[in-house]
């Protein structure tokens, strides 16, 4: 009886051990299982996020494409196909999200604007599109600006010519502004020549750009305060159109 009872208890105890090691393990796996769906359930929901996320993106994208496509002579198909090539271009800039002026005016060549060898033009034309004034093009000024030259009514080329002559954005020209652009087309039209013919070209006296700013004033600054107004521009222009055409007249 004393070495049965011995080994009953012995054996007893192997049991519990057993038990308690079963359990444990058992308790174990459950919390690796538990942990492991727990887990993957955050990976589900941050995955759920990221797609809510880029939906988001995708309709805020959409919907800024399509108030672009109303706002311009192009369709939401070539506004998209138009973010596309900017996305391409400006990926090789400084600034991936915007064009230099040099990419601004290679793509105005592409898309067959006028005057595209004119470079006081490009210059010019580059600073009135730069809105936020950061020395770049983003995309909806790019747009914007190339929906106008290449595809704009003559109101708003007529518009855009005002704006050039209007250097500092002020709303009106004033004479030192007509002379400064003027002056430059002049010199550039000259290089131009003498480079195409190889000899120099007669160089124009500064009087004759002075008298040139003089004779547009007469005809459209009525007020005489020395500032053309957009409408005085436009009485200018009809008397003067080689103004919004930035060919200086040679005599």
């Amino acid at each position: 009886p004393f070495f049965g009872s011995i080994f009953y208890e012995t054996f007893c105890c192997s049991i519990l051990s057993t038990r308690r090691s079963i359990m444990g393990d058992l308790f174990s796996s459950t919390a690796k299982i538990l942990e492991r769906e727990k887990k993957e359930e955050e990976e589900k929901k941050e995955a759920e996020a990221r797609e809510r996320q880029r939906q988001h993106v995708d309709e805020d994208d959409r919907r800024e494409k399509n108030k672009l496509a109303w706002k311009t002579h192009f369709s939401l198909a070539q506004v998209t196909q138009l973010h596309n090539a900017f996305k391409e271009l400006a990926a090789q800039s400084p600034n991936p999200q915007e064009l230099t002026a040099e990419q601004f005016h290679d793509v105005l060549k592409k898309h067959g604007v006028t005057r595209g060898n004119n470079g006081p033009y490009l210059e010019r034309l580059f600073h009135v599109f730069d809105n936020n004034k950061s020395g770049t093009i983003n995309f909806n000024e790019f747009i914007l600006g190339l929906s106008i030259v290449s595809r704009g009514s003559a109101a708003e080329k007529f518009k855009l010519s005002f704006e050039i002559y209007d250097v500092d954005k002020s709303g009106s020209i004033s004479r030192e502004e007509m002379k400064e652009i003027l002056t430059k087309l002049n010199s550039f039209a000259e290089q131009k020549l003498e480079s195409q013919s190889n000899q120099p070209a007669q160089a124009a006296k500064p009087v004759d750009i002075d008298d040139l700013v003089v004779k547009v004033f007469e005809a459209g600054d009525k007020t005489g305060n020395g500032r053309l107004t957009y409408p005085e521009y436009f009485k200018a222009c009809q008397q003067m159109p080689w103004l919004t055409n930035f060919d200086v007249p040679s005599e």
